[in-house]
């Protein structure tokens, strides 16, 4: 398997962009509100930024919310599946227990 897939991030880093996300979506606003009040000299310029920095920022908080509930739905398979499976535990039960080995050869020497 690649382990790379099996890493996960540090806990912060699903934060970071939805904070990056929320903060896209204040400039923004930001930046409609100076167009709004008159006050910016390149009111096109404003409009298209506005807009993809609400795309961007929409973009980035949908992605978070969609890892976040594809982890929070693995993790409960992943309980119904301990849950429903007895065996996989009595296997790791047996697996625990070494058996003795070379007692026979060691009473042979």
């Amino acid at each position: 398997m690649n382990q790379q897939h099996d890493r996960k991030p540090p806990a912060g880093a699903n934060w970071i962009w939805v904070m990056g996300g929320c903060y896209l979506l204040y400039l923004a606003a930001s930046m409609l509100m100076r167009v709004y009040d008159g006050t910016t000299e390149m009111v096109g310029v404003s409009i298209v930024g506005a807009v993809v920095f609400i795309v961007c920022g929409i973009a980035m908080i949908w992605r978070e919310w969609r890892n976040d509930r594809r982890a929070k739905e693995e993790r409960r398979r992943r309980r119904l599946e301990e849950a429903d499976d007895p065996e996989a535990e009595e296997a790791d039960g047996e697996a625990d227990e070494a058996p003795e080995v070379f007692e026979d050869e060691e009473e042979e020497r």
